[in-house]
């Protein structure tokens, strides 16, 4: 996680709890995104809790759209990690770095095609209900 805190523009651990909120469980990683968040704004000298407020909000989100939207669709998958990239990268670095975060977005979800290959579908994005 350090390494990943220095030299790494994109928190890799946010993507991961967003995935653990999308395919496993919910509960988990918002406690998981409290608990880093705290070790972030710790080893990096930020406000105290703002790393934590930041990744719990972005999940809590992430998993109210989970109830109305087929988030474990690719297309869908891919916008939310592209906009919480964004959300992250503004708010620490104040740049939009737009293409990166497309990029990351679409690795990200072909990471998740292969470690969750029964999960992750292609179908509609709208859940009927």
């Amino acid at each position: 996680t350090v390494a990943e805190l220095l030299f790494v523009p994109v928190p890799l651990s946010f993507l991961m709890l967003l995935f653990l909120s999308q395919f496993v469980h919910e509960e988990e990683a918002l406690i998981l995104a409290f608990v880093l968040g705290f070790i972030f704004d710790i080893v990096l000298l930020r406000p105290f809790g703002t790393t934590s407020t930041l990744f719990m909000v972005l999940l809590f989100i992430a998993i109210l759209y989970k109830r109305k939207f087929q988030t474990t669709n690719a297309f869908f998958l891919t916008l939310l990690t592209f906009v919480s990239i964004i959300v992250i990268e503004y708010t620490y670095q104040r740049t939009l770095m737009v293409v990166f975060g497309l990029i990351v977005s679409i690795i990200t979800v072909v990471v998740a095609r292969v470690l969750f290959p029964e999960k992750l579908r292609y179908e509609s994005w709208y859940r009927v209900s």
